[in-house]
């Protein structure tokens, strides 16, 4: 009697019939394979007659890419991404000492998966098989920072909990995959677990007559899975929020500006926004995975991310430059600004600072697609309660308005933003909205505006909406297709700010304190 399909699996598997070492192979591309052997030539040494990168090499040449008197931590927490993604989907624990070298197989693995949107082809996506989501990326990026630092026990009792979540993420996908998503956490094994069953459905050997289901290989991931558990994971917050500052600092070209750990206060505020982000709305959710104020559990770490998209480009950056010889796509990667020349001064106290300082315009940055042209980015129009009265909606407007287009003119994206304290509890607040040409593949229309409305202090939240340009309203408010920001009221006559703060009920009003108007291209 012939084996079943699981039993004939698992034995094409340790006969080596799988090429799992090849899998990601086809997930560069031959430019990017080309330039990664040149640049791994380049920097490898030779051990026990194989080529091998060595960390110190490595955090070395990293570092030399940075500013002068960098942190040492980016470079270091740099190369423990690379290491922790290399053994993708094999997971190694996250006590396991980190490999002091890698080889050009590992290095080729760890870019498959950790580029962004690189891992959705590393599962098959049909009626059988899983798409997967960019949670599965930030969960990647949690898993290559975090510790085993977390008690698993009454797992039992938390896992309803667990599985909501990951629910919740593995049907974040667009419509059209709608029906190829699902759980990823389940009775046989959590999200790791399911990164291990997407690599075998998408690797099995092809003779096999009747072709290879998830469920297939549902015993072979059980015996091949980490023997450690995701949810015991959590990023120690020391660790993050000086990881956090290289990132913000990152943000911009800085390489001409010596950037110690004592210069980069300039960064506070906005660092302290990131890790105010870095919570867990949800107290089930909380209590389910973290129990400690100085660790970051992944819901904490993933609804942080949702809102600071950008806040790892920096790392995908340097291994561009270092190993990849910039041939990465600057789809998946955008590129680079300089830092706009009348903020350079704001790296030492300015007198009047101004409400997008260099570290808020870092943190915006990290916030919305690459939508500005930052190397030309500047200020139009600026007011501050200590120096003058704040304006008029009229004398805002006047500043906000964009001319009429001719069809070769380039787009303009135009930024207010503003300052100032909650009424009642005195609580800081800096936050704005951003206007920008942007592409809709999807809509089939080439040019459309999107509107970003932003909080930067004192969390990060930011919400995207689809229309015309802003116009002026009746009563001086900014208006969208007839229709007024939903959560977000401007009412720049009577100086006030109304915004819905997440997780506080009804509406808050802000006493603005300054209040700016940028754009580029000028």
């Amino acid at each position: 009697m012939p084996p079943s399909t699981p039993e004939w699996l698992a034995e094409q598997y340790h006969a080596g019939h799988f090429h799992l070492p090849d899998a990601h192979h086809h997930i560069l591309s031959d430019k990017e394979h080309e330039a990664l052997a040149n640049g791994f030539n380049n920097l490898s040494t030779e051990t026990s007659e194989e080529l091998r990168l060595e960390r110190t090499l490595l955090v070395t040449r990293i570092q030399s890419q940075l500013p002068l008197g960098f942190p040492s931590i980016f470079a270091d927490l740099v190369y423990r991404i690379l290491a922790c993604h290399s053994t993708a989907p094999f997971y190694k624990s996250s006590s396991a000492p980190v490999p002091q070298s890698l080889s050009l197989q590992d290095i080729g693995r760890a870019l498959a998966w950790l580029l962004p949107d690189r891992h959705l082809s590393m599962s098959t996506t049909g009626t059988h098989g899983r798409v997967r989501t960019r949670a599965d990326h930030r969960r990647l990026l949690f898993q290559s920072l975090a510790t085993p630092s977390l008690s698993t026990a009454n797992s039992t009792a938390n896992e309803v909990a667990r599985r909501r979540y990951a629910r919740r993420n593995a049907f974040d996908v667009q419509e059209r995959d709608r029906d190829y998503a699902s759980i990823n956490r389940d009775d046989d094994g959590d999200e790791m677990y399911h990164d291990l069953l997407d690599v075998l459905q998408n690797n099995a050997p092809e003779n096999y007559p009747y072709g290879t289901t998830r469920d297939h290989v549902r015993p072979l991931a059980r015996e091949l899975k980490a023997d450690f558990d995701f949810h015991g994971l959590a990023v120690p917050r020391g660790d993050l929020t000086d990881f956090v500052r290289a990132l913000l600092a990152l943000q911009f070209n800085t390489n001409q500006i010596t950037l110690t750990s004592d210069n980069l206060r300039y960064l506070d505020d906005a660092v302290a926004s990131v890790m105010a982000t870095f919570t867990c709305d949800e107290q089930d959710v909380h209590d389910a995975y973290a129990t400690a104020d100085d660790l970051v559990a992944w819901p904490a770490f993933d609804q942080g991310l949702k809102e600071i998209t950008h806040l790892f480009d920096p790392v995908y950056r340097v291994l561009n430059d270092v190993l990849l010889n910039g041939e990465v796509n600057i789809d998946t990667i955008p590129p680079i600004y300089g830092v706009p020349p009348e903020l350079q001064p704001e790296l030492d106290t300015a007198d009047e600072p101004h409400v997008l300082s260099l570290g808020r315009l870092a943190l915006a940055n990290a916030i919305v697609p690459p939508l500005v042209d930052w190397d030309s980015f500047n200020t139009v129009a600026r007011w501050h309660r200590s120096s003058s009265a704040l304006p008029s909606s009229n004398a805002i407007w006047s500043n906000l308005q964009t001319p009429a287009l001719e069809a070769d003119d380039e787009l303009q994206a135009s930024t207010i933003a503003f300052t100032g304290r909650v009424r009642g509890s005195g609580e800081r607040f800096v936050g704005g909205v951003l206007a920008a040409a942007d592409y809709d593949g999807d809509d089939g229309r080439e040019q459309i505006y999107s509107i970003y409305v932003f909080r930067l202090e004192p969390s990060v939240r930011y919400a995207k909406l689809l229309g015309q340009e802003w116009r002026q309203g009746p009563s001086g408010e900014l208006v969208f297709d007839n229709t007024t920001l939903s959560g977000f009221r401007l009412d720049v006559g009577a100086m006030v700010v109304g915004m819905e703060v997440p997780g506080v009920s009804g509406e808050q009003v802000i006493e603005l304190d300054g209040l700016e108007i940028w754009k580029d291209g000028q």
